[in-house]
């Protein structure tokens, strides 16, 4: 459990509510509440992809998705 996290992919609840933003987003911003739509609407696959992609791993940090220290921001970038 130490080495490879939780077996499942962890209550995305969690990881919404312990989320931060930054940079003009807010949690009622109209691109978070899109975002965390289509998350809860993922298959247990494809949330483990997120985390994947998110990372680096596949598995729920042994705190929790809450313990992530998630944050959605805007890009400072110019694309």
């Amino acid at each position: 459990l130490l080495v490879c996290g939780l077996p499942h992919a962890g209550r995305f609840e969690d990881l919404e509510a312990s989320c931060a933003y930054a940079n003009g987003f807010s949690k009622d911003s109209p691109t978070v509440r899109l975002f965390w739509q289509a998350v809860h609407a993922m298959s247990e696959i494809a949330k483990r992809k997120l985390l994947l992609f998110c990372t680096g791993c596949d598995r729920v940090p042994i705190l929790g998705l809450q313990a992530l220290g998630f944050v959605i921001a805007s890009s400072a970038a110019a694309l």
